[in-house]
C-alpha cells in the first residue's frame, strides 16, 4: 500500500493490470507509455529476472508498455546489472528509493 501511494504522488494514477510476465500488476504512465512496476524493494530475482528475460525490445515496440523497477537505492546497480546481463533495455527504468521517500509520501 505504502508504494502504491508513492507511485501515486510520484505519477498521478495507480492501475492495476494482468501482466503475462509475472513480476508485478501495477501500471503507471508516463509521457503517453504505460510502464510496469516491478517491486525489487523485497529484492525477489525470480521476479526482476522474469522482467529482465521477457520484456524484450519487440514486446517493448509491440504493446508500447515499459517497466519501473523499484529498488532501495543501495541496490540500484545490482537491479541494472541483473538486466543488463539478458540485454542493455533503455525502456526498463531503475528508480533507486530511500524509506524517507517512501515515508513521505503518506
Amino acid at each position: 500500500m505504502q508504494v502504491e501511494r508513492y507511485l501515486c504522488k510520484l505519477y498521478g494514477k495507480v492501475r492495476y493490470s494482468d501482466n503475462l510476465f509475472h513480476f508485478g500488476n501495477m501500471v503507471v504512465e508516463q509521457e503517453g507509455i504505460d510502464y510496469l512496476v516491478c517491486n525489487y524493494l523485497r529484492r525477489d530475482q525470480t521476479a526482476l529476472r522474469a522482467l529482465a528475460r521477457y520484456l524484450t525490445r519487440s514486446e517493448y515496440e509491440k504493446n508500447k508498455k515499459g517497466a519501473i523497477v523499484l529498488t532501495w537505492i543501495g541496490f540500484a546497480e545490482e537491479a541494472q546489472q541483473i538486466i543488463d546481463s539478458y540485454q542493455k533495455r533503455d525502456f526498463i527504468k531503475v528508480k533507486g528509493l530511500t524509506a524517507k521517500e517512501i515515508k513521505d509520501s503518506q
